[in-house]
């Protein structure tokens, strides 16, 4: 394994972040890689968010290579064909729809929410911390 950016762990996680850094390149902040780990596969106590609550999420996406649906194979899933902009999967709607972290050569734009059922990709926010702060679960 090439020397990426998260290796000084090593965990089952870090193993993940570093395949999209290897494959796509694109390095996740730390705080979103920590807020991540720490709610795998589940949604935060809401005391922990705050703000407009105008989003709904079922769930974080998974970061264990154990669960077959993880960050790095939905992240290889939405971004079969273009490479310049890369989607990143972060939170799960429970309809089908993903809210995904938006690179554009290699550099974050936004938070996007797609949904390739309905062939749909629509603007959310700036940033993760604002998507958190719009955030509101089911």
């Amino acid at each position: 394994m090439k020397n990426a950016v998260r290796l000084a762990k090593n965990t089952e996680s870090d193993i993940l972040f570093d395949r999209i850094y290897e494959t796509y390149g694109i390095k996740i902040r730390d705080e979103i890689i920590d807020f991540l780990k720490k709610n795998s596969r589940g949604i935060p106590r809401e005391k922990e968010l705050q703000g407009t609550k105008d989003l709904f999420v079922a769930s974080f996406v998974s970061v264990s290579e154990k669960d077959e649906t993880n960050i790095f194979s939905l992240t290889r899933l939405l971004n079969e064909e273009n490479r310049d902009a890369v989607s990143v999967p972060v939170a799960l709607d429970g309809f089908g729809g993903m809210f995904c972290l938006k690179y554009v050569n290699k550099e974050p734009q936004a938070v996007e929410y797609i949904n390739r059922e309905y062939d749909r990709e629509d603007f959310v926010c700036q940033n993760f911390k604002e998507f958190l702060e719009k955030l509101s679960l089911l």
